[in-house]
């Protein structure tokens, strides 16, 4: 019987660890890139839709994690009836999800959140709002797309509600860093 020198088996290990470790970075176009939110029953709508955020994704072993990037989230909502704009901001770490890690298929997720700020400009108030997101990837299509929707799920003081879509592609991909808008 013939042995296999340990230092073979030493390397087909630490390459099988390797392997199992494997990163990567996806930037995603147009989280929140339509909707629309009520406020003192009016409602206000995404005035240009089909743009929206960075999502960033962030793989480390089995798991991608959902985030946006240094540049925030800030749409507005305009109800042009009555005259009044609604500003949304999420900055940067106050958007979380995961979905299983993959680029191949069609994975699902969700489970996302966020937490944000409404101001209203007709009446100079600010209200901290969550809400959640979900989603679905398709690595079959070039460019790889996604496609998913939000909502308002609270709002304090109470009063902003609302739900949209999210429908984009992948706009970057690397093995190495983070890429561009979300590092």
């Amino acid at each position: 019987m013939k042995r296999i020198p340990l230092a073979i088996i030493a390397v087909a290990v630490i390459c099988l660890a390797a392997t199992s470790a494997f990163s990567y970075y996806e930037h995603w176009t147009n989280l929140m890139s339509s909707g629309s939110l009520t406020y003192d029953g009016n409602t206000y709508n995404h005035p240009s839709p089909g743009t929206g955020a960075t999502l960033c994704d962030s793989t480390v072993g089995t798991v991608d994690s959902l985030y946006i990037g240094g540049d925030g989230i800030t749409a507005l909502f305009i109800n042009s009836v009555i005259g009044d704009t609604i500003r949304l901001d999420i900055v940067e770490g106050d958007v979380h999800g995961a979905k299983s890690t993959g680029r191949s298929g069609t994975p699902s997720f969700s489970n996302g959140d966020w937490t944000g700020e409404a101001y209203v400009f007709s009446t100079s108030t600010r209200h901290t709002v969550t809400g959640t997101f979900g989603g679905d990837f398709d690595y079959t299509t070039t460019p790889h797309e996604w496609s998913g929707d939000w909502d308002i799920t609270d709002s304090d003081p109470d009063g902003i509600g609302g739900s949209g879509d999210s429908d984009g592609v992948e706009y970057e991909w690397s093995s190495s860093s983070p890429c561009q808008h979300c590092d």
